[in-house]
């Protein structure tokens, strides 16, 4: 069974405010001993954020410190839905089965080294 893990690698804020303008992530497969991961960036603007925001009843800006990794990978799910979080997951899971029986292989026939 692949095991998916989403982590926040860096965050980008505007200094005056500590709005989040950039979120670099990364979403990890594992499958046994196999693994493959992706890394990607989403981007944020305030003035789309701040239409959303009003859509969303008691939505508020959550200060930079009292963020949480757990808060904005919620937030990148959010954002790569249109593309698809199964899309990227289904990827990854491809990746790992290529690992596990992969169509080229590398080695020189006169070494011990074929893989």
């Amino acid at each position: 069974m692949t095991t998916y893990n989403w982590k926040v690698s860096e965050l980008s804020r505007i200094a005056a405010d500590g709005f989040v303008v950039k979120v670099r992530y990364e979403v990890e497969a594992i499958d046994g001993e196999h693994s493959a991961s992706i890394h990607d960036v989403v981007t944020y603007d305030q003035e789309t954020s701040a239409l959303k925001m009003s859509e969303t009843p008691g939505a508020q800006l959550v200060p930079f410190d009292q963020l949480t990794e757990a808060l904005v990978i919620g937030w990148v799910k959010e954002t790569v839905t249109q593309y698809g979080v199964a899309s990227i997951e289904a990827s990854l899971a491809r990746m790992i089965e290529e690992k596990k029986q992969p169509k080229i292989v590398n080695g020189l026939p006169w070494t011990q080294n074929l893989a």
